[in-house]
């Protein structure tokens, strides 16, 4: 059976931009994410949406994704935040996603919620 990953979800945010307040969040989302994705070899993912009121009343949702190029880049860019937090077991496990990543061959693969699946949720 195959485990699934939901997205952070970060609502009210203002122009698309989460505050300061989600970045510890958004970093161990991210973690989270790239793992899902290791272990499944997904070349693309979604680690974070964010939700935005408009003048209308209606809400823009920006995703916060990533492909498999910028994996590296992502840890490198979370590993900081960890540590001024002390998550240490999400650090360990970015030193080891850092090593994981270069060994897998990423696939196109359809992540069963399609985007309009998630949008409906909201």
């Amino acid at each position: 059976m195959e485990e699934e990953f939901e997205p952070l979800l970060i609502r009210n945010a203002k122009m698309g931009m989460p505050g300061m307040e989600y970045r510890l969040d958004i970093a161990k989302y991210t973690v989270k994410a790239i793992e899902f994705a290791c272990n499944y070899q997904l070349k693309y993912i979604v680690a974070c949406n964010v939700m935005s009121p408009t003048i209308g009343g209606l809400n823009v949702v920006t995703s916060l994704a990533m492909d498999d190029s910028d994996y590296i880049e992502n840890l490198n860019g979370c590993l900081p935040t960890l540590e001024e937090n002390e998550e240490y077991e999400l650090c360990a496990k970015v030193l080891e996603l850092k090593k994981l990543v270069p060994t897998i061959k990423f696939k196109k693969k359809k992540i069963k919620r399609d985007i309009l699946d998630v949008i409906s949720d909201l």
